[in-house]
């Protein structure tokens, strides 16, 4: 199984989004989306995916902590020291 990012870095501090992909990097086509990343100045707001073969989920950040009130599925959230956009 391959992993592929777009975008494959973010300047230190920058505001985007960057989202990851998982399947058979020689079937572009075939590859599913795990995770996207939504960031203001470098911190991850939000964070959207999918546990492969499982379930659905939306974390909430705020001041640097999981918001769990306003995720879905917090229980499949990452912290907030752990969810960060690659470099």
């Amino acid at each position: 199984m391959s992993i592929a990012t777009y975008t494959a870095g973010t300047p230190a501090g920058s505001s985007g989004c960057q989202r990851v992909w998982y399947g058979d990097r020689a079937r572009p086509a075939s590859m599913q989306v795990l995770a996207t990343y939504y960031f203001v100045g470098g911190h991850v707001q939000r964070l959207v995916g999918r546990v492969p073969g499982g379930t659905d989920y939306e974390c909430h950040y705020r001041d640097g902590e999981l918001d769990a009130a306003r995720s879905r599925n917090a229980a499949q959230c990452p912290k907030a020291s752990e969810a960060k956009p690659v470099p």
